[in-house]
């Protein structure tokens, strides 16, 4: 549950019925500041920094007071909140005021507001206007990278282990942190069993009010899904796949999920569950065809049902960039490189069912071809880009090595493509490069496994 301060100046029936306007709403209490009927201290201060303590958000409702000025405690509880909170969770609504108004200090002009005139409201519309502005505000991104959040494991963890009891931010933003938490089981593959552990712990402690959160609870309900996928997953030689039981249980549950979201409003997180459930359905069915329990038929289908769902995601992914570039951007870059990646294996796999005439041909060989390698050409893309941007070492060394694997796993799989002698011949020198250094780090830690393991026989 969020808890929002309501800090005021000027007419406290205001902040009151704002107070109550606000904790109506499924998910949010509201704690209006300096109600003597929560008084629990000698001191009204102390009393007021126990009561901003507690909460994770805060409003600002500044107005002159009779004398024409602000209050000396409103200015006291605006700068204990920004040094409390990110700016990002402080509401300043400037009520009958401008934001450059004389009675406004010097420096806090220029900082974010909203300004209200109050001329031929009533009561009840003022409350409805800026209780309306605050739920809008809600709809915020995490404001940070989001594959920071990825490859910062133990910080992303603290979050999430903490906001049922200790709420740092808004449920709309934890939603955020859920989801991307999911890809932390993906690339710290030792922690898998204890994220699932962390997330159906949350979800079985999340308060009723909180489960009213249709972004969080779906966030939820979509990273224990997909990790439990992870877990499922089978390897045959140099190929991942999964059961047909498996199979089915986990797309029913993304399907289950996806319904979730026809009642949810507009905005980023509702995008980024439409992008990354897509994004897994396409995962799920390349799983699938790699194994061996499709007949050809079958095989053709899902292939082709892959290749729709793929669209749609590209679809969501470009939405979910848009809404906030800054911070999606690299995230996007590694969901774009999966998405074209599983769809040059699914066009591959349909080519070679065509070619061998075990189902009718429904595309020209060559034009097929040609987007198979368009895809396969994206996907290197989008790894170039983001080797690029993470190999100097600005994350951690697990996700460096998994970003610079997946990256030259594209380039081997480009350069049987590659038509151009020249270029592959660079490419088999990278190539070369890169697997003399794994051998070599790999043959560093067997000396160390091997002592270890004399240690502990003697």
């Amino acid at each position: 549950m969020s808890k929002v301060f309501i800090a005021w100046s000027g007419n406290l029936e205001t902040a009151k019925k704002l107070g109550e306007y606000i904790s109506k709403r499924a998910g949010y209490e509201a704690i209006v500041g300096g109600n003597l009927h929560d008084l629990k201290s000698n001191y009204v201060g102390g009393t007021i920094i126990e009561q901003m303590k507690k909460c994770d958000q805060g409003i600002l409702l500044i107005q002159k007071n009779d004398a024409s000025a602000l209050s000396a405690n409103l200015m006291f509880e605006w700068g204990y909140l920004l040094a409390k909170l990110n700016a990002n969770k402080i509401h300043n609504y400037l009520i009958n005021l401008e934001p450059n108004d004389s009675a406004l200090p010097s420096d806090l002009h220029g900082v974010w507001s909203y300004s209200l005139k109050t001329e031929n409201l009533t009561e009840e519309e003022i409350v409805e206007n800026l209780g309306n502005k605050f739920f809008n505000s809600q709809k915020n991104t995490v404001n940070t990278n989001k594959m920071t959040l990825i490859h910062s494991r133990d910080e992303t963890r603290r979050f999430v282990r903490e906001h049922n009891g200790d709420p740092t931010c808004s449920n709309y933003e934890m939603a955020q942190y859920v989801l991307c938490y999911i890809y932390c089981a993906y690339i710290y593959e030792d922690s898998r069993e204890e994220i699932l552990e962390d997330l159906q712990k949350f979800l079985k402690e999340l308060s009723p009010n909180a489960k009213q959160s249709a972004e969080l609870f779906a966030s939820l309900k979509c990273a224990i899904n997909s990790v439990k996928l992870y877990k499922k997953v089978r390897f045959t030689g140099d190929e991942q796949y999964i059961m047909l039981d498996d199979f089915y249980e986990i797309r029913d549950e993304y399907e289950d999920i996806l319904s979730l979201l026809y009642d949810m409003d507009e905005g980023e997180v509702k995008v980024m569950l439409q992008a990354l459930i897509y994004g897994f359905i396409v995962y799920l069915y390349l799983l699938v065809l790699n194994g061996k329990e499709l007949e050809s038929d079958k095989r053709a289908e899902y292939c082709k049902r892959l290749l729709g769902f793929a669209k749609q995601t590209e679809k969501y992914i470009n939405e979910f960039c848009d809404a906030a570039p800054e911070q999606n951007k690299q995230f996007c870059e590694l969901l774009r490189s999966y998405i074209y990646r599983n769809m040059f294996c699914a066009l591959t796999m349909l080519e070679n069912l065509e070619s061998k005439g075990d189902v009718p041909r429904t595309q020209d060989s060559d034009e097929r071809k040609e987007i198979i390698l368009e895809n396969l050409k994206n996907s290197l893309e989008q790894r170039r880009r983001l080797y690029s941007f993470y190999k100097d070492g600005t994350a951690s060394i697990t996700f460096i090595n998994n970003i610079e694997m997946e990256y030259f796993l594209a380039l081997a799989e480009f350069r049987l493509y590659d038509a151009d002698a020249i270029s592959r011949e660079e490419s088999r020198k990278r190539l070369s490069r890169y697997v003399q250094k794994v051998e070599r780090y790999a043959a560093e830690k067997r000396i160390f496994t091997e002592k270890i393991k004399r240690y502990i026989e003697n």
